[in-house]
């Protein structure tokens, strides 16, 4: 057994964050957040709705106008943002666990997600005052300069399978650039959100410059995105979603930045480490449950071994332990979020069958054996999808891959593109010409060679087409959390 106690896993936090102060919405109802690998309640979270988020909006709008923080001195915003991330890292133990339970991931990668967030909020508390206008001499007697600004109310909408390091995707740019926000975390898995909006409080933040309001993505999430006051919506999630957030946001032209969903490639040709790949591979499936917008669900392999990468492949996903993260010695994979993810992921596999796909292995519930209430699902693994199929053109965000064969370059990549989305890709080689071309021909935001999961948080991140508009990390996410003012002066002449 673990030498993690799980029992003590109590969240502190479960109400509405508001103008600085704690407090029960005005909804006076709860929802129950509950541990997918134990199916038991962690927690009973506030339920936002319309009246809360108007008042955390208000809250919102009164700090950006009097708090100061919107004209702060850039420095004096990145060293608030310092200290958030020096107590996230005193806090690490309690968020990691917090994050573990709240979606079943593993412990390791719930405190590597914490490390993350914390260094996050110190790249951005340096970056906050490297924002520079520009300055243009536009004739004799006139100057022109710019000046960055920022927009106003940002409402942060994230997911459950990040929670931490993806709210802090949206909240430290955000912060940094002298807007305030409205967080709404997913109510899947509230509870680290919650916890990081009380250390922001700690670390000096002014009552009303970050607010968070959890509650049900109907309720809470589309008053938020409706709503006349918010300038800016920053969302990640499903494409769907994003699309009710893009027509929302046209209706009072607010800006948007997306982080969508994925269908991803690996491209995997004869010469390719057949090692490395086969780690590789099961790392972008079985990750998180395969919960991942970047999952590498779709592995089009070279007709010459596709044989043999199907059969590693197989044996790779057979050799995954599921079980209890928090609990189960040796564990490589948990359960999935609730039990209506489950029904939807298996939806995918008995449509798989149907359409005449032949699975290579997993393709059910695990039930016998697991505790009662708990969502785990086999990884599993499909040979023979055709283009045409639900599987290979839709996320499935669960741990289900297709192997598909492909005869040449020109139809690995006619392949790989041949989808509505273009977030993530690998290419699979050691011929550098063949990498290189590959890479540029592939309709993603990010292509890695000879890994999966290779972004660095210096680098943007952020998708083509169906998986989104905008950039996370990287010094581009700050360009979505302001805008350009420019002024032009006609100089006195000289005396």
């Amino acid at each position: 057994m673990s030498t993690t106690v799980p029992s003590t896993v109590v969240p502190r936090y479960t109400g509405t964050l508001v103008d600085g102060e704690w407090g029960e919405p005005r909804t006076r109802r709860t929802f129950d957040d509950l541990e997918p690998a134990t199916g038991r309640r962690l927690a009973a979270v506030a339920a936002a709705g319309p009246e809360d988020v108007d008042l955390a909006v208000a809250a919102a709008t009164r700090a950006f106008r009097t708090s100061g923080w919107a004209r702060a001195n850039p420095t004096e915003r990145g060293q608030v943002l310092f200290r958030l991330a020096q107590l996230v890292r005193e806090r690490a133990e309690e968020l990691a666990l917090l994050e573990a339970a709240d979606v079943g991931k593993l412990l390791a990668d719930a405190r590597a997600e914490v490390e993350l967030s914390a260094s996050l909020l110190e790249y951005y508390a340096g970056a906050a005052n490297k924002v520079l206008g520009e300055t243009y001499q536009a004739g004799p007697g006139k100057l022109a300069y710019t000046l960055i600004e920022p927009l106003g109310v940002v409402a942060a909408i994230v997911p459950w399978n990040y929670p931490l390091p993806l709210a802090v995707l949206k909240v430290a740019p955000a912060l940094a650039m002298g807007n305030t926000v409205v967080l709404k975390p997913a109510e899947e898995a509230p509870l680290s959100a919650l916890l990081l909006g009380q250390l922001a409080l700690e670390a000096g933040l002014a009552p009303g410059v970050l607010n968070v309001v959890p509650g049900l993505g109907e309720e809470a999430g589309q008053a938020l995105i409706d709503h006349r006051d918010v300038a800016m919506i920053a969302f990640t999630g499903s494409t769907e979603v994003g699309r009710k957030v893009m027509h929302a946001a046209a209706e009072r032209i607010a800006k948007v930045e997306l982080e969508l969903g994925g269908k991803s490639p690996h491209v995997v040709f004869p010469d390719a480490d057949l090692g490395e790949l086969t780690r590789h591979v099961a790392l972008g499936l079985f990750k998180n449950a395969g919960q991942d917008c970047c999952a590498g669900s779709r592995v089009l392999v070279h007709g010459d071994i596709f044989a043999e990468v199907a059969e590693r492949l197989k044996e790779a996903a057979e050799a995954q332990k599921l079980g209890d993260p928090l609990r189960d010695e040796g564990v490589t994979m948990g359960p999935l979020i609730s039990q209506r993810q489950r029904e939807r992921v298996h939806s995918y596999t008995t449509g798989a069958l149907a359409d005449g796909g032949s699975l290579l292995t997993g393709g059910r519930a695990l039930v016998e054996g697991f505790p009662e209430g708990s969502t785990f699902y086999a990884p599993t693994l499909f040979s023979g999808a055709r283009p045409d199929m639900r599987i290979f053109q839709e996320e499935v965000f669960g741990p289900v891959g297709v192997i598909v064969p492909f005869q040449d370059e020109e139809e690995a990549v006619q392949l790989a593109n041949q989808v509505p989305y273009g977030l993530a890709a690998a290419v699979w080689t050691n011929d550098l010409s063949t990498a290189h071309r590959v890479a540029a021909n592939i309709q993603a935001g990010m292509v890695w060679v000879n890994e999966y999961y290779a972004h660095v948080m210096e680098m943007p991140f952020g998708g083509f087409k169906q998986s989104g508009t905008g950039k996370d990390y990287s010094l581009h996410a700050l360009s979505s959390y302001c805008q350009i003012k420019e002024v032009t002066v006609r100089l006195s002449p000289p005396a």
